[in-house]
C-alpha cells in the first residue's frame, strides 16, 4: 500500500495534524476539516486517509474557522 493511501484513525488524524481528538470531533459535526470516511455499518468507524490529510495542511486549512463564508 503506498504511504499516501494509508487510513489514519481518529487519534492518528489528531495527532497528525496537531490537533486534540475532540477537535476533530467537532470539525465532523460541524462538517468542517479534513475528508474523512465511515466504514462498516452503522455509526461505523471513522477513517481519514493521509493524502487527504495532507492536502487539508497544504491549502493551509488547519483553522476551521478559514472554512466559514
Amino acid at each position: 500500500m503506498a504511504d499516501r493511501d494509508l487510513f489514519f484513525d481518529t487519534r492518528q488524524a489528531a495527532e497528525y495534524l496537531a490537533r486534540s481528538v475532540s477537535c476533530l470531533e467537532y470539525w465532523r459535526f460541524e462538517g468542517l476539516g479534513p475528508r474523512y470516511y465511515r466504514i462498516g455499518a452503522g455509526r461505523g468507524r471513522i477513517r481519514y486517509k493521509k493524502s487527504d490529510l495532507d492536502a487539508y495542511i497544504s491549502k493551509g486549512q488547519t483553522d476551521p474557522w478559514r472554512q466559514k463564508p
